[in-house]
């Protein structure tokens, strides 16, 4: 199975390692994608994140790093997908997460993981709050 995630699950998982989000992140019946800004927004956002998570800023940087599982998809192949219908969609619902859109069709995901509401409306049995077994 083949799932893209966004930043408000990878940023749960990273703010409490040992939480519910986190155990899924780390499931290896799932094959993870994120857009590759996802670590970049990360890494700018580490202080503000790393104060949630109770750790320092250095701390929080290298949970950043661990996310190895999570395969980043280029900005190439995001434009590559440009033109499908699923990203038209999303352009109305919401501009802002029109990449996450590119990446599930990028990589061909089955699911998009992610909490939000516009986008769990939008796009039912794709974008999901829970991954499937």
């Amino acid at each position: 199975m083949r799932v893209v995630v966004d930043a408000s699950v990878v940023a749960a998982s990273l703010v409490d390692p040992g939480g519910w989000t986190a155990r899924e992140l780390a499931r290896t019946d799932v094959q993870w994608f994120a857009p590759q800004f996802l670590r970049e927004e990360l890494e700018e956002n580490a202080t503000r994140l790393s104060g949630f998570a109770g750790c320092s800023r250095e701390a929080f940087l290298r949970r950043v790093r661990s996310l190895t599982h999570v395969e980043l998809v280029s900005p190439e192949d995001l434009a590559a997908a440009e033109d499908h219908p699923l990203v038209a969609k999303a352009a109305t619902v919401d501009p802002d997460d029109v990449t996450y859109l590119k990446a599930v069709v990028a990589v061909r995901a089955d699911y998009l993981w992610t909490r939000d509401e516009g986008l769990l409306r939008a796009f039912p049995g794709l974008a999901v709050l829970v991954v499937p077994e």
